[in-house]
């Protein structure tokens, strides 16, 4: 019996986890789109030079 719970306990979780999502309109998403110039990798790589792979 006890073999049984795991997956109920999982499938139980994953249900709670999106009701925690939903909203009275459905699920709503908060993302929002970004500038691709204010990519965080661009500004801390700024100053580096690209050197090539060695094989």
């Amino acid at each position: 019996m006890s073999a049984r719970l795991g997956p109920i306990a999982g499938l139980l979780t994953a249900i709670l986890l999106a009701a925690g999502c939903a909203s009275t309109s459905g699920l709503s998403t908060q993302a929002t789109l970004k500038n691709a110039d204010a990519l965080a990798a661009e500004k801390s790589l700024a100053g580096t030079a690209a050197r090539t792979a060695r094989r």
